[in-house]
């Protein structure tokens, strides 16, 4: 986008890329725009993202209970391991949980306020965040609604949900790009409704952990392991609360218009449906946590009396952020085979100088790109694939023409190598080979002998 300035028309490595709406590369564009083309530049939004969602936390809490509940919520999210990675990953999902608890902070403030006239405006605020949160990511921003429009007919709260004015707000901030894209371009349609909605949640085309026990292997860890030391509070919480009895669950669902059943609509209603949905990955589970902090805190407090408790909270966020950040400091010590910063940095040192880089059957690695300036080619033994600039064997080949001083350094996965190996080989070709956290960099630094 900062290069070509169409910032209409998002493009992944230069071809039209159209499975997000555009807010989320907006806000790396941004970043990268102000601190420059680094790291930080493209993860700066998140911290923002990751700030105001630990203060939206916080806030629910503090509408929900009291000040020093929201403040213990705050911190159970803000030292969780989970939102914790999310935060240092570029992705759409920092910002989808911004929005998402910023919407139902909105419809908690509407729900408790007793003026029609100001529930009214914050109504109109939640479907604005909502809005936001569908520009960012598409139909899963509306689980949550999904959740509070449960809750509220379960409240019968006679403020009313379906604020006119709300909803075409909600309508132009999510849909006008959506118009524009499709007037520009109308078979786009087909590709939004068939393979963005239908396939990528009732298909296995999208290769996203589809399989049956996909629940039980991707998000139950992440569930588990991402609240960290809170875990032994959320086990506490269900035991004594006794969660796992099916009369508990219909005695929650008979407490109209509680905290408790706001909060298990919110974490229960998304989380049946990305069980349902084809498509998982980690991350989607993210928007959980939010629910999950104010359950925590609010368990922690209420359990062992508010000046304890809040104590107690103190200690262990504070613990759970030095882990966090002398795991993090021990990252770039820790042979990671996704680090694609380590692995740019011994691509340079392997090759001695300037170099090209040619990834082998590897059609992503967009890190390793964004390191390497953009100075990549994807090749394959055939060519003929979509993301395949060329193949193997013309790369070969073009070493003979460079200068003596210009390297070509090829990476491929284990199982791959022996096609490079054998492929230089009978090139007659000089070449050094190393590995290094699992991916074999082959160098060539002249042609044929």
């Amino acid at each position: 986008m900062l290069e070509t300035g169409n910032f209409l028309e998002p493009s992944l490595d230069y071809e039209p890329h159209w499975s997000k709406p555009p807010l989320t590369y907006w806000a790396v564009a941004a970043g990268v725009h102000v601190f420059g083309r680094n790291a930080w530049g493209a993860r700066f939004y998140n911290i923002i993202a990751f700030v105001v969602t630990v203060l939206a936390v916080a806030a629910c809490g503090n509408a929900l209970w009291d000040r020093r509940t929201g403040a213990a919520a705050g911190l159970v999210y803000l030292s969780s391991f989970l939102p914790a990675v999310g935060a240092s990953v570029v992705s759409a999902d920092g910002l989808l949980v911004m929005w998402e608890t910023l919407a139902v902070l909105f419809y908690i403030e509407a729900y408790r306020c007793r003026e029609d006239a100001r529930s009214r405006w914050w109504i109109r605020a939640m479907w604005l965040a909502f809005g936001l949160a569908f520009f960012t990511k598409g139909p899963p921003a509306l689980l949550p609604l999904l959740a509070l429009g449960v809750f509220h007919l379960r409240s019968r709260r006679s403020r009313v949900l379906a604020d006119p004015a709300g909803i075409l707000v909600f309508f132009v901030t999510a849909f006008w790009w959506f118009a524009v894209v499709l007037a520009r371009h109308p078979e786009l349609l087909g590709y939004f409704v068939g393979k963005e909605v239908v396939a990528r949640n009732l298909s296995t085309e999208f290769s996203r952990n589809a399989q049956w026990y996909g629940p039980l292997t991707i998000y139950a860890p992440v569930l588990l392991v991402g609240q960290g030391a809170w875990l032994y509070y959320g086990f506490c919480m269900f035991r004594q609360r006794a969660l796992y009895k099916p009369a508990r669950i219909v005695e929650l669902f008979g407490a109209r218009g509680s905290p408790r059943l706001l909060l298990f609509l919110w974490f229960l209603v998304p989380l049946v449906i990305f069980c349902l949905s084809r498509s998982r990955l980690q991350l989607y589970i993210l928007p959980l946590f939010a629910p999950i902090a104010l359950a925590t805190g609010r368990f922690i407090l209420h359990s062992q009396g508010e000046a304890t408790g809040f104590r107690r909270t103190l200690r262990v966020a504070l613990i759970s952020v030095l882990v966090i950040v002398c795991v993090k400091a021990l990252g770039p010590h820790v042979s990671v085979r996704r680090d694609m910063a380590r692995l740019y940095h011994r691509a340079t040192a392997a090759a001695g100088g300037e170099a090209a880089y040619v990834l082998f059957r590897e059609k992503e690695l967009y890190g390793f790109q964004f390191y390497a300036g953009g100075n990549v080619r994807r090749v394959s033994v055939s060519g003929k694939e979509l993301w395949a600039d060329q193949t193997l064997a013309g790369v070969i080949d073009e070493t003979m023409t460079k200068p003596v001083s210009q390297a070509y350094v090829i990476i491929s996965g284990q199982q791959s190598a022996v096609v490079v190996r054998r492929a230089l080989y009978e090139a007659h070709v000089t070449w050094t080979e190393t590995e290094k956290s699992g991916w074999q960099l082959f160098v060539v630094s002249r042609g044929r002998e």
